[in-house]
C-alpha cells in the first residue's frame, strides 16, 4: 500500500483541518499544465475528502511556507470548492460566494462534471435559481452576497479595486486595497492580512480576478459571446474558483471556471464558513 501523506495545520482556528499531499507531486505533471476541476474533485474523493475552500487553501499556504513542507510539495496554487455565483435581480447583478463542506450541498463538487464539459466548449455552467436557493441563501446569510457595480460588469472584472490590479509594493497599513477590498474578505475573512504578508514579499501585485473578461461563445455559434449581462429570469452562472500562489501573479480567480488548470489537494474535518476563524484574545 502506497504511503499516504498527510499535514497537520496548527494555526489557531484550523487545528482540525488535515491535508493530503497535492497533486503537483503526486497525481499528475505539472508541467503539462495541471488538472482540471473535474478531476481535482475526483482525486479529493480518492482520497477520502473533500477540496479545501479558498480560506483554508490560504491557511495551507502559510502554514507550508512557514514549516518548510514546500522543500516536497511545491505551491501551484489550489482548485478549490468555493464557488462563485452570478445572477440578476431587480435589473441588478449580484455574486454570492459559497463553499458549503458537504459535497451534497457544494455546487463545485456536485457540477464539476457537468461545469467541465461545457466550458471546455467555451460555454458557460448555468443552473436555475431553484437549484442553487440553498447556496444564495448562506451567502446572503454569512455576508458574501454583493451587488457587482456597474463599473465592475462594464470591464467584466472585479479585482481588487473594482477596476485594476492592487499593488502590495508598499506596507498593508500604506495600500489597504487588498485588505480592505469586499471580495477578498469574503474568501479569507479574519487571514485576509496574513496573507497578504505572506504574499507580498514574493510579488507586487495581487488580485481578485472573477468574472474574467473571457467571453462564452454559446455552442458552436461564431460571435455569439455570453456575459453576465446576458444572464435572464432565473439563470445562475456557476464558476469555479482559484487560490493561486504562483510567485509574481497570486491572486484568487475563477478566469477559465471549470477548464482552469492548477493543482488540488484534499482536506479532511473541513467545516462551513467562518469570517472569524481564530478564538478571541481576552
Amino acid at each position: 500500500m502506497a504511503l499516504i501523506t498527510r499535514f497537520q495545520i496548527e494555526r489557531p482556528g484550523f487545528e482540525h483541518l488535515v491535508f493530503s499531499e497535492s497533486t503537483s507531486r503526486k497525481w499528475t505533471d505539472m508541467d503539462n499544465g495541471g488538472i482540471v476541476a473535474p478531476d481535482a474533485v475526483r482525486f479529493a474523493r480518492e482520497k477520502g475528502g473533500v477540496l479545501p475552500s479558498v480560506q483554508e487553501a490560504a491557511a495551507f499556504s502559510m502554514e507550508a511556507y512557514s514549516r518548510d513542507w514546500m522543500k516536497e510539495e511545491g505551491i501551484y496554487g489550489a482548485i478549490t470548492r468555493s464557488a462563485t455565483l452570478y445572477f440578476v435581480e431587480g435589473g441588478k447583478t449580484y455574486l454570492a460566494i459559497d463553499d458549503h463542506p458537504d459535497p451534497a450541498q457544494n455546487l463545485v463538487m456536485r457540477y464539476a462534471r457537468q461545469g467541465g464539459k461545457l466550458n471546455s466548449k467555451n460555454t458557460p455552467l448555468l443552473l436555475d435559481r431553484g437549484e442553487v436557493a440553498d447556496a444564495i441563501k448562506r451567502a446572503e446569510r454569512d455576508a458574501r452576497l454583493h451587488e457587482i457595480p456597474d463599473t465592475g460588469l462594464n470591464h467584466e472584472h472585479v479585482s481588487t479595486d473594482d477596476l485594476s490590479l492592487c499593488e502590495l509594493d508598499k506596507p498593508i497599513e500604506e495600500y489597504p486595497h487588498f485588505t480592505r477590498n469586499t471580495y477578498v474578505s469574503s474568501f479569507l475573512g479574519d487571514i485576509t492580512e496574513d496573507y497578504a504578508r505572506f504574499i507580498t514579499p514574493r510579488c507586487n501585485s495581487a488580485a481578485v480576478a472573477l468574472n474574467h473578461p473571457h467571453k462564452y461563445q454559446r455552442g458552436q455559434e461564431k460571435g455569439s459571446e455570453f456575459s453576465i449581462r446576458k444572464l435572464v429570469g432565473d439563470q445562475v452562472l456557476v464558476s469555479v474558483v482559484i487560490l493561486d500562489d504562483i510567485v509574481g501573479s497570486p491572486g484568487i480567480m475563477d478566469w477559465h471556471g471549470f477548464q482552469h488548470l492548477s493543482s488540488a489537494r484534499a482536506v479532511y474535518n473541513a467545516r462551513e464558513w467562518s469570517r472569524e476563524t481564530a478564538p478571541k484574545v481576552k
